[in-house]
């Protein structure tokens, strides 16, 4: 008979609705809540119950004045005039502490009983919202850093120039600009969330890769530094190898370099590096302050937040940087990251 099959037709509605995983529920002629999806289920999780509850006092529970008033009037005009009713928008739950976006729309149907009632489609936007967010926050870090890194670019091409030698200058500005290119790609690799130390210097020593284990050694515990510290201990790290190779134990067919890293346990906890040269040239030490000084050691101490001591000692040039655990290294919960593979 048609109305078994009005009857059917509703069952296999109210089935469909029933295990959506959309956000789909409707009111019927009493404004009561008739009908909750399963992809709607989360929006009425505090209201128990919730079907046979009036709309009204339900949206009172979930969302804060004025919003609440506004849409159970936007819901009463659907069922009583038929017009239908979109809106897209943010607003403050007011039973969880969560900011939630909605795309939804009302329209006025034919429940089961014969009477009006009102079905809302809506879709959960927060996800999408809270991506967009995110990625306008790491437009606008990428933005800052760029700035940063063209600043860095700009005061290393100043310093070099005073060389004189146009020459000179050329190549030691490439040589300057690639070390801060490793330091970068570290960076990106690790989504800016810091460096491990050995992988750090390793990087800046990339042209001796065939001396590390053999002259140049590498010790130290599994440390992260920042994104910030990383700029300039790879700046630094990158100049003493320049520096070696040209003047001191890299310069000639035996020196040897010990670069290592350490940290002190206790409520004081200090991070502290150092590069000390051996059976090398006699060292002299340098007549003026280049900018190869100002980054080993003035740029260091500026970022890091430390001391740095260089010694020019005859037998070997060495370089000391100290500083605060917490102003360099990696934390998590305010725990230091320690992987714990000392090198």
């Amino acid at each position: 008979s048609a109305e078994a099959a009005l009857r059917a037709a509703h069952d296999t509605f109210r089935q469909l609705v029933d295990r959506s995983p959309f956000g789909i529920y409707a009111i019927d002629a009493d404004f009561r809540l008739a009908q909750v999806s399963a992809g709607a289920q989360k929006v009425f999780e505090n209201v128990h119950p919730a079907i046979g509850r009036d709309l009204a006092e339900v949206l009172r529970i979930l969302w804060p004045e004025p919003f609440a008033s506004e849409a159970i009037a936007h819901f009463r005009h659907t069922l009583l005039t038929g017009e239908k009713y979109t809106e897209e928008g943010t607003e403050q739950r007011a039973d969880v502490a969560a900011s939630e976006a909605y795309d939804w729309k009302l329209e006025r149907i034919m429940m089961p009983d014969g009477r009006l009632g009102v079905v809302c489609h809506f879709y959960d936007l927060s996800e999408r919202k809270r991506h967009e967010e995110h990625a306008q926050l790491l437009m606008a870090e990428v933005n800052h850093r760029a700035k940063n890194l063209l600043s860095v670019v700009q005061a290393v091409a100043l310093q070099t120039a005073k060389s004189g030698d146009p020459l000179t200058f050329a190549a030691r500005l490439s040589d300057r600009i690639g070390g801060l290119a490793a330091n970068q790609d570290l960076l990106v690799k690790n989504f800016w969330h810091g460096v491990e130390v050995n992988e750090l210097v390793s990087s800046q020593l990339a042209h001796f890769r065939d001396l590390i284990g053999t002259r140049i050694h590498l010790n130290g515990p599994g440390l992260t530094v920042t994104a910030t510290a990383s700029q300039a201990i790879g700046m630094a790290v990158h100049e003493l190898a320049t520096n070696a190779a040209k003047y001191g134990s890299l310069s000639n067919s035996n020196g040897q370099v010990r670069v290592e890293w350490q940290l002190t346990a206790g409520q004081n906890s200090e991070f502290s590096m150092s590069w000390r040269e051996s059976d090398g040239p006699l060292v002299k030490a340098p007549t003026r302050n280049g900018f190869g000084q100002t980054v080993i050691k003035r740029l260091v101490e500026t970022s890091v937040g430390g001391n740095v001591k260089v010694d020019h000692a005859e037998d070997g040039f060495s370089w000391l940087m100290r500083t605060a655990a917490g102003n360099v290294l990696v934390t998590s919960g305010g725990v230091l990251n320690l992987n714990n593979n000392a090198r």
